[in-house]
């Protein structure tokens, strides 16, 4: 396998851990205590509009900032984290392990599609 090759499959196995972890995220928000139902219907909505809004960014449809956007996911990240922080230490962890690598991938063009949109 040639040096090119090796990449592209490094690059598969990470995108495909991210997305690992992102269904594992995915049931951690939906079976944790810490928040209530209707609360996590708001942060289903708000989640789903900062990733279309990402989307949005990369095909050149947006008019709010790339770093903008990293604001409202911090922001976002952060609000999660401040609900479960002392009721599920689990989710916590995972969420503050993932918030760099999750950033990247919506960021990225190139991750984005495979990440987020399949």
């Amino acid at each position: 396998m040639s040096v090119s090759n090796n990449k592209i499959m490094d690059l598969a196995t990470q995108v495909n851990q991210v997305m690992i972890d992102l269904g594992l995220l995915e049931r951690k928000l939906k079976s944790t205590k810490a928040i209530g139902f209707l609360k996590k219907l708001h942060l289903k909505s708000e989640i789903e509009d900062l990733i279309n809004e990402v989307k949005h960014f990369h095909n050149g449809h947006s008019h709010i900032a790339l770093d903008d956007l990293e604001d409202r996911f911090n922001h976002l990240i952060g609000g999660i984290q401040s609900l479960v922080k002392t009721k599920d230490l689990e989710l916590s962890e995972i969420l503050a392990t993932l918030k760099d690598d999750l950033w990247n991938h919506l960021a990225d063009p190139k991750n984005f599609i495979p990440t987020f949109c399949t």
